[in-house]
């Protein structure tokens, strides 16, 4: 009996242990089992925790999830107060400077009658200017600007005048070219399919649709002119593509909204300003 009792006492003192069995539903076959102590299941715990660890890391490394982490700072964020506080100090200088060099404009503008008014240079240096000389120097800057504008038109209608267009189609023109109304180019009516030709050398540069104007032509020339072609029933180029003068670039047709039949809405620009196309073609 004492034998028995002792046996009896150390088997209480074993661990326990399970055994994880898969069996088939239907004839209880089994297909798999394994035994499951605490030991071994912080162990099973572990190793896929490492695992998950590990596919993360080089999901991080290898692919563009490293791209949504957020970006590691280079710099405290007292350095970067610092550096914004710098900033801001060298910002309202700036504006206080600014607002005195307007304001004194302003107030020569108006013709304030002033003695003296203080105009800040580009070196911070402040000297006093009577009202006459102020004058003198705003009239000075007014006429420099204004030869400049002419110098500019008359280089423009000179360049123009220099070169000779290609008419892009010959028909009736119905609607002209009128700025007021905002309409910037020509009108020109002409039977389905006819072919639409370059006006001079250049590339296209825009060949799309658009709803309002259909398939639309853009094409880049020299001396800043670009050429536009509207409402074309089909395109024969493609952007990036070199024209002659002359040569066939798309086909009348009547696409788009703002259309009433087949037409060429043909629009000339220099600079970026329209100009009359019937003053240099023959339509």
């Amino acid at each position: 009996m004492a034998k028995k009792e002792k046996s009896n006492g150390n088997a209480s003192n074993k661990k326990k242990v399970f055994r994880l069995v898969i069996l088939d539903n239907e004839t209880l076959k089994q297909h798999f089992s394994f035994v499951l102590s605490k030991g071994n299941l912080f162990a099973y715990m572990g190793t896929i925790i490492i695992i998950i660890g590990v596919l993360t890391a080089l999901l991080l490394v290898f692919t563009p999830l490293k791209y949504l982490m957020p970006p590691v700072e280079n710099f405290s964020l007292e350095k970067k107060i610092i550096q914004n506080k710098l900033l801001i100090d060298s910002l309202e200088k700036e504006i206080v400077y600014r607002d005195n060099y307007f304001s004194e404009i302003q107030r020569i503008i108006n013709n304030e009658n002033i003695e003296e008014l203080s105009y800040v240079d580009t070196n911070q240096n402040r000297k006093l200017l009577t009202k006459k000389e102020q004058d003198s120097i705003l009239n000075a800057l007014i006429e420099r600007d204004k030869e400049a504008y002419e110098e500019i038109s008359n280089d423009i209608n000179n360049s123009i005048d220099n070169i000779n267009f290609y008419a892009p189609l010959t028909g009736f023109v119905s609607n002209k070219f009128d700025v007021a109304a905002e309409h910037y180019g020509v009108d020109i009516v002409a039977p389905e399919n006819t072919p639409i030709s370059a006006v001079l050398d250049g590339t296209v540069i825009l060949a799309a649709w658009t709803v309002n104007t259909g398939y639309i032509i853009e094409i880049q020339h020299t001396n800043n002119f670009v050429s536009v072609y509207k409402h074309n029933g089909e395109l024969l180029k493609k952007e990036g593509e070199t024209v002659k003068a002359g040569e066939p670039i798309a086909l009348v047709g009547n696409t788009g909204e703002l259309t009433t039949g087949p037409h060429l809405h043909f629009e000339l620009w220099q600079n970026g300003q329209p100009v009359d196309p019937e003053k240099y073609i023959n339509f």
